[in-house]
């Protein structure tokens, strides 16, 4: 019987956060301890993500064809909008005041 409660109060978490809608789940609070307040999200996300996901592939084909530099910019800057998406933040967003939470 616990466990079906213990079901049930997690479903009804992840319904509170969007869990299947457009905003999905971002966490608040990392392993660390760092918390963050949510300011990206709708389709701002999806297209950090999708992002992310370019420039993995452009960081792969730069390093295999020897373009170090390239590679290394591909890369960091995937991992960046790879961080924005998963966690639904961007310091950027933040100290411009902009907000995508509602779109």
């Amino acid at each position: 019987m616990s466990v079906l409660r213990a079901n049930r109060e997690t479903v009804s978490e992840f319904e509170r956060v969007g869990i299947g809608g457009a905003k999905g789940y971002c966490p608040t609070t990392l392993s660390g301890g760092m918390e963050f307040e949510r300011n990206v999200g709708g389709r701002d996300r999806l297209i950090r993500g999708v992002l992310a996901v370019i420039s993995t592939m452009i960081a792969l084909w730069a390093l295999r064809r020897g373009d170090r530099k390239r590679g290394v910019v591909a890369v960091v800057f995937a991992l960046g909008l790879g961080f924005n998406a998963t966690v639904c933040f961007c310091g950027t967003n933040q100290l411009l005041g902009i907000d995508t939470t509602e779109d």
